[in-house]
Parts: structure tokens; sequence; C-alpha cells
């Protein structure tokens, strides 16, 4: 059964921000070997002496990898946002995919911020992850204030402060104790964040993002008439690239070309899985393409509307039947 678990753009987040709390562990416990005495083994062929204050050159260290982190999930979050605009089968309109983007302002002239970019994706996906929401505009908001230091305080509205306050002792409870007031405390103050807070924060932001991904492929793929759709435009794009993506099909085994096909499919984020949240793919599909000849598939391709064929590098192949 084929089925789609993540689209593309998450897929992308996910290789680069998902394992990111076990990159700062390891860092951390790295840095910690250094502070008890720990020296560069022999064939690390790089330029490195002991400090002569371990234990505060590893705390300065600290704040860069800290620093560095949010600003990479943060960066990877944003880039999430304008992929979603870019999904060529969803319905969100072209006001939205704007505001993901950031290719508009507001009325006052003044940009979409990452939280109010999510809250309208959001919005679209008819669901509420307020308290998600919160933490998000904490991050983003402790990020720039350490990256943009001289450009004055960056300071969280009443409603973020108090839901963040409100939901303190939940935040604790699903995020190993963390302390909410502190870290309000501490942005005011401009202070860095604790690895617990730059983890939680982290973590929040990769549940953040899986929550609206999953939200968009229950609202655009529940069904197996619109799976079936996603697939064909999926296709259309992937054809389109260019005449190798034909020659790989062309003149094979119907064995071969299902399995050629699969990896398309999968490429595109659709996938055989049993846990899949979209609606599923019908085997009939994948069957019905491995029969059809080049000239048959490009006339459903070119139904979507989605379809270029590519430049010919190669003569023209029919598929066997």
């Amino acid at each position: 059964m084929f089925s789609i678990s993540r689209t593309r753009p998450f897929q992308r987040f996910q290789k680069a921000a998902g394992i990111s709390t076990f990159h700062i562990n390891t860092i951390v416990v790295g840095l910690e070997l250094v502070a008890l005495g720990g020296e560069k083994p022999n064939d690390l062929n790089i330029k490195w002496k002991p400090p002569s204050n371990p234990r505060n050159a590893v705390e300065q260290t600290k704040k860069f990898v800290l620093l560095a982190i949010l600003a990479h999930v943060v960066d990877a979050f944003d880039v999430l946002l304008r992929e979603y605009a870019e999904l060529e089968w969803t319905s969100i309109d072209q006001d939205l995919k704007n505001i993901l983007r950031k290719s508009v302002t507001k009325p006052n002239k003044d940009s979409y911020s990452i939280r109010e970019r999510t809250e309208a994706l959001l919005g679209h996906l008819q669901v509420d992850h307020g308290d998600a929401l919160a933490a998000l505009d904490l991050m983003v908001s402790w990020r720039n204030s350490l990256v943009h230091a001289k450009r004055g305080r960056w300071i969280l509205s009443e409603s973020t402060s108090g839901r963040l306050l409100e939901r303190a002792e939940t935040f604790a409870e699903r995020y190993a104790g963390i302390d909410i007031k502190r870290a309000l405390e501490a942005l005011e103050k401009r202070s860095w964040p604790t690895l617990k807070e730059a983890t939680t924060m982290v973590a929040i932001c990769q549940n953040l993002a899986r929550s609206v991904d999953e939200g968009l492929i229950r609202r655009e793929a529940n069904t197996p008439e619109k799976i079936q759709q996603i697939a064909k435009v999926e296709l259309a794009g992937i054809f389109g690239q260019s005449e190798a993506k034909w020659n790989a099909i062309g003149g094979r085994s119907p064995q071969k070309r299902y399995k050629v096909l699969a990896t398309y499919l999968h490429e595109a984020g659709i996938a055989e899985s049993q846990e899949g949240i979209s609606a599923a793919l019908g085997s009939e599909f994948l069957d019905e393409l491995v029969r059809s000849t080049r000239t048959e598939i490009e006339e459903m391709l070119s139904k979507t509307g989605k379809y270029i064929k590519p430049d010919a590098n190669s003569g023209k192949r029919l598929f066997r039947p």
C-alpha cells in the first residue's frame, strides 16, 4: 500500500534539523571531556591545544554551540514554511502562499514573523497549536536577541508570555522539568539559554513541524481520488526533469518498471507503508502505468497542467506491453 507519511518539505526539514538534540548532546559530552582534561587524539589533524582555563573555555564554546543550533533550526523552519508554498498539490491559496514565502508585508509594511506565518498556515488547516506557537515565538525571539544583540531588545508580547506562564506546568511535564519562568527571565535579561532550554525549544519546534505536516496531509490527501491526483502531479514534475527519467523505464521488464516507478513515487514522498497518514494509493495505479506506453502516460500527466515535456536528449521510447 502506497501512502504519504511525510511531505518532501518536511523530509528536508527533518534531514536538516531532525537530530539536532543528538548533535548538541554529542558536542556537550565532548566539551565536558575537554573540561576534565581530555587531550586531542594524535591522529586528529587539527591545530588545537588544551586551554589554560578549560572550564571557562568550555562554557564559552557551549554558548556558541547553542546559538548556532537555535539559528540553524529557526532557519530550517523558515525554509519549511517557504517550501510548503511551492507544493503543487495543495489547496493553499495565493494570498497564503505569499505570506508563507514572505513575499508580501502586512498592511503596516511590517514583515510577517515566523510565528504569524505558521499561525496563518494552521488557520488554513483548521488546527490549533497555541502552546507550540508560543514556544516557537520564544525560540525565534531568543535567537534574534543573541544574533542581533546590537539592534535593541527583543520582547515577547504579553499574550505570548502569558500563555507560556499559564502553561508552565504542562511544559514542565512534557519536557523533563523545563522551567519556563526562568527562561522568560533569561530572555528579558538577554542571557544565554541553558542546554535544557535550548534542546526543549528545538524539540517543540520539531514536534510543531511534524504536526503541521500531518495536518496538511490529512487535509489534502484524505481520499483515494486526491492521493491519485497528487501522485500524477508529482510524477509530472519528475518525468519533466529530463529524458533520463523516461529512459530508466523504457524497454524494461514489467518488474523493473514497477520498481523504478515505485522509486519515483518514493522521491515524491509517496511510499509503501502501513502507517501512512494519507489515503492509500491503490496498487492498480502503478499496475496501469507499468502497462502503458510513454504516449499514454504523457497524456495522463498533461491533464494535471503540471507536465512539461523535457528536451529530447535521445529518441522517444515506447513501453513494451
